[in-house]
């Protein structure tokens, strides 16, 4: 069942998953996700925006900036997800599945909660095809940072796996931090991250 409309606008229909990318190769990687839950547009506008700054300061950057929209159809729609969330589904059986037909099928005899057809895995098929290009092109550090808007009013604070990676990071980022929240939820993209070995950090606001 998709979820109600939030209080946001929502996007117009985007054609691209790709908001920005700015940089030069070599050096680290930022990779920001915006709108996983299609009702919480306001990331999306936000690295709108700093693409944009970027572009018209030509800001130098050491190393590679990419902004990537989550739940287009979502987005557009103005629903939090379609079908189901796109960010409960980055389980290592459900990513193994997205590129394996013969997987998929047996995961749908087995449990239909790993099916990867249709709506939201489409969304996450082409999400993880471009992540997986991105990782393998960095040369240096990747850091993805997954952005939210809270479901409250609320200071803004940041969600990680406490890894000692994951921690030195968000220990330089002047934000409240939330430990354990992490561990109530499964099959977030921020864990899949992890999992590879990057930083990931879901910032919330």
């Amino acid at each position: 069942m998709g979820a109600t409309a939030h209080a946001e606008t929502a996007l117009h229909s985007r054609t691209n998953r790709v908001i920005g990318r700015a940089g030069v190769t070599g050096g680290p990687t930022l990779v920001c996700v915006a709108g996983i839950h299609g009702n919480e547009p306001s990331g999306v506008r936000a690295l709108e925006r700093v693409f944009a700054r970027l572009a018209v300061d030509e800001t130098p950057l050491r190393g590679t900036f990419v902004g990537l929209a989550g739940n287009m159809r979502a987005l557009e729609a103005n629903v939090r997800y379609l079908a189901k969330d796109l960010n409960r589904q980055w389980t290592q059986e459900r990513v193994v599945g997205l590129g394996n037909p013969t997987a998929s099928a047996t995961a749908k005899t087995i449990d239909s909660k790993l099916r990867v057809s249709g709506d939201e895995d489409d969304e996450q098929r082409e999400l993880h095809t471009e992540l997986t290009r991105i990782f393998a092109a960095a040369t240096g550090r990747v850091t993805v940072f997954d952005l939210h808007s809270a479901s409250s009013v609320t200071p803004p604070f940041l969600i990680f796996g406490d890894t000692l990676k994951n921690r030195d990071f968000a220990m330089r980022i002047p934000t409240p931090i939330v430990l354990g929240l992490e561990e109530q939820i499964v099959g977030t993209i921020m864990e899949w991250v992890s999992s590879l070995g990057h930083v990931s950090v879901a910032f919330e606001a």
